[in-house]
């Protein structure tokens, strides 16, 4: 997986974050089998827990990698190959500005 990153020329922070969390969910859920097995829990509530944690860690490496390749300024060059300084500027204030848009109690956009 990590080496299919890297083919992938992504950035090399998103390949150490990917190979990272990999590992961390492997070992979270060897963890988890094996209290569940000394402890003998019901079955659904292994499955429960690491359903949970592959989500949470399958969200954050998304948001990681998408974050690492909008502000990497190879793909920014990449993205607006053709167009001016002004336009690479305007669009990138533009992501600053909707990254910290005003926010409501429970982040979602005040109106």
């Amino acid at each position: 997986m990590v080496i299919c990153l890297w083919s992938a020329k992504l950035p090399s922070a998103v390949v150490v974050v990917v190979a990272v969390v990999v590992v961390v969910v492997v070992v979270v859920v060897v963890v988890v089998v094996v209290a569940v097995v000394a402890a003998k829990v019901a079955a659904v509530f292994v499955v429960v827990i690491v359903v949970v944690v592959v989500v949470v860690v399958v969200v954050v490496v998304v948001v990681v990698a998408v974050v690492a390749v909008v502000t990497s300024s190879f793909n920014i060059e990449f993205l607006f190959s053709e167009s001016s300084n002004t336009k690479k500027r305007i669009a990138y204030f533009s992501l600053l500005v909707w990254v910290h848009r005003p926010k409501g109690r429970h982040g979602r956009q005040r109106l």
